[in-house]
């Protein structure tokens, strides 16, 4: 009999136990459940506090006509036209810029410019034509052709011409004239101009 009561005795303390630990259970889940709850509260105010400030930020303070994406397409569609003619806009700055090698050859074909280093390249080759210089028989022919002149051995050849013909009028002279010593050439151009000869 003694042992039935220990069983007993020992049941129902492990039913007390067991009582107790459930209740413990219960308070505890019950605690975490209010604690869960708070979290998930927490955690939708985050979540719903960031998309907020991120969605401010991407807006930048737009108007709320112009606050969704659907609406920015919707206005850009009915503006596709000002839109082509600002992509065809052709800008012109005036002001500083760094640009890249491509963008600078771009720019200078655009508004008919060389490149620095062709303007250099040609420097080089330019001439001084108001300084002496040692040019090559023809293109001192050239040069002369350019400018309407004779060649100093042509003018030599002229001048040996004129003072050969001189001496040559200075002695018909001595041989047509007399003492006074005639000027053939004016004689000769009166008579050819209808006033005469010299044997008048």
């Amino acid at each position: 009999m003694s042992d039935t009561n220990t069983l007993i005795a020992n049941v129902n303390g492990l039913a007390t136990a067991m009582g107790t630990a459930l209740r413990t259970t219960n308070g505890n889940v019950a605690t975490n459940t209010t604690a869960i709850a708070t979290l998930r509260t927490d955690m939708a105010t985050a979540i719903s506090d960031a998309v907020s400030a991120a969605k401010t930020e991407i807006l930048g303070g737009a108007s709320s006509a112009y606050d969704t994406l659907k609406e920015l397409e919707d206005l850009m569609k009915a503006n596709d036209d000002l839109i082509a003619a600002l992509q065809a806009l052709q800008v012109v700055h005036y002001d500083a810029q760094t640009l890249t090698s491509e963008q600078q050859a771009q720019a200078r074909t655009n508004i008919g410019a060389a490149a620095a280093s062709d303007v250099t390249g040609l420097g080089s080759g330019v001439v001084r034509h108001d300084e002496a210089q040692t040019l090559a028989a023809s293109n001192q022919v050239q040069a002369r052709t350019n400018i309407g002149a004779a060649a100093d051995a042509d003018l030599t050849a002229l001048a040996a011409r004129v003072t050969t013909a001189e001496g040559d009028i200075d002695a018909l002279e001595a041989l047509i004239g007399d003492g006074s010593n005639i000027d053939f050439v004016s004689t000769f151009n009166t008579a050819l101009n209808g006033g005469g000869n010299a044997g008048d």
